[in-house]
């Protein structure tokens, strides 16, 4: 061996323990301050913090085209849907106080065999005095009926109907949402434009809260039986635009996909059977417990 080559050898040696030296600090500096190697982690975000006024505002997002694409094995919905702010509904449903609902919504939800009216007879009747408006696009609300009497007053408002879309209900939203309310539940989608409806809901959004600032939660409806992947589309498109509005979701979609009840018995076309109505009914009152 060449003399030159023992110090070749010597130097090489040298620079790698010096290179593994970097890399071990460089490591323990990443863990130490809770990051990561390559990037930063991200917080979760508090799901009591309320949402950014400026959220609103934010350009609408691109819908998702695609009638193909098949509900991911989570839902329809992320974490971040499902979480944000559902905290507050849930403390303002349970604070003892008399409140009013709104619910904005479409044939889904209308009548009495309907979920809004299930849930307020038989969930929220089971600790309030629950006083039931029903609207009728051609004549408004009729008459109101008591369905429970066990506590605090809670008016539910069901602007529910057949045919309601997100554009309808920002036109008529003077007589659909008359009075002050203290939560808005917007139950839409099986009318609506894929490929406006997030444009659209962002201008209904805007429109409620020009008027008040109530809490919102957004229901993510059952699938249909006759257009399965167009509401499918729909509803991926709805989970995106409430997480960026900052309203929190109920994933009744996923609910109605995984049950062990075929879907023909929970859903004739785009409405649910008394069945699936009930199912829904359970997958709100579980998600707001």
């Amino acid at each position: 061996m060449h003399p030159g080559d023992n110090v070749r050898n010597t130097a090489i040696s040298g620079i790698v323990v010096v290179a593994v030296v970097i890399a071990v600090v460089v490591a323990a500096t990443a863990l130490a301050t809770g990051g990561t190697i390559g990037g930063a982690v991200s917080a979760e975000p508090d799901p009591d913090t309320p949402p950014s006024t400026a959220a609103t505002a934010t350009a609408p997002t691109t819908p998702d085209s695609s009638p193909t694409a098949t509900p991911t094995p989570g839902g329809v919905t992320g974490a971040g849907a499902l979480g944000q702010g559902i905290g507050r509904v849930k403390a303002r449903l349970g604070d003892g106080q008399p409140l009013s609902i709104t619910v904005l919504g479409d044939d889904s939800s209308a009548g009495d065999n309907g979920w809004v009216f299930l849930w307020a007879r038989d969930t929220l009747g089971a600790d309030h005095t629950v006083v039931y408006h029903e609207y009728s696009r051609g004549t408004g609300y009729a008459a109101p009926r008591t369905l429970a009497a066990n506590g605090p007053t809670v008016d539910v408002w069901n602007a529910s109907y057949l045919s309601a879309t997100a554009p309808k209900d920002t036109t008529d939203l003077a007589s659909l949402y008359p009075q002050p309310t203290d939560i808005v539940i917007l139950n839409l989608g099986h009318q609506d434009d894929p490929a406006t409806f997030d444009a659209d809901v962002t201008a209904l959004w805007q429109a409620v809260t020009a008027q008040q600032t109530p809490l919102g939660l957004v229901m993510l409806q059952n699938p249909e039986t006759a257009t399965t992947s167009l509401q499918d589309t729909r509803m991926r498109n709805l989970a995106r635009t409430a997480d960026r509005l900052g309203l929190p979701a109920v994933d009744v979609h996923t609910a109605f996909a995984q049950s062990t009840v075929p879907l023909p018995e929970l859903v004739i076309g785009a409405r649910p059977t008394p069945q699936g109505a009930e199912l829904w009914v359970a997958t709100v009152a579980a998600a707001l417990k």
